[in-house]
């Protein structure tokens, strides 16, 4: 070994090994595609939510910022997937120990993002539909209550015959 070359540890040897990287370039592939699968579905949701009519501001409020969740979240999983391959590969093992579980805790602490971005959406669409639900039964409520005031209204107060 020369001076300007580091010893490497059994684990970084291993890495080094061609059957390792295709099955880390594959799991890197698939969440790329299925990052950039994703992007694509939400900005075709977005576009068709925002030239909807039938919705108002609090509804159109929401479809926005559900879209900016999704497509952060989204391009994060691509981001993932391009960073795990990158992280098996040999030129960082060599860099030594130390940079290799920063890197590895960097893309730890963004998979936990990805996480908690899933389950603010989570939490901020049950919130949504609690009140969409809330509101489409207060309307109910109050059509119903206008159509017996419409029946009464028809009987010319008489009292109806009970069914």
């Amino acid at each position: 070994m020369t001076a300007g070359e580091v010893a490497l540890s059994p684990l970084a040897r291993r890495h080094t090994t061609v059957d390792d990287w295709w099955v880390t370039l594959g799991v890197g592939a698939a969440l790329i595609v299925t990052g950039l699968v994703m992007i694509t579905a939400h900005v075709r949701a977005w576009k068709r939510q925002r030239q909807d009519p039938a919705l108002d501001d609090f509804d159109r409020e929401h479809y926005r910022a559900r879209y900016r969740r999704r497509l952060q979240t989204s391009g994060l999983i691509a981001l993932l997937g391009l960073l795990i391959p990158l992280g098996d590969a040999p030129f960082l093992w060599r860099q030594g120990v130390r940079i290799s579980t920063i890197f590895w805790l960097a893309i730890l602490l963004l998979t936990v993002w990805i996480v908690l971005l899933a389950i603010g959406d989570i939490v901020a669409t049950r919130t949504h539909a609690r009140v969409a639900l809330s509101r489409i039964r207060r309307k109910q409520r109050e059509l119903e209550s206008r159509a017996d005031e419409l029946k009464r209204r028809r009987s010319n107060g008489r009292q109806r015959p009970q069914e």
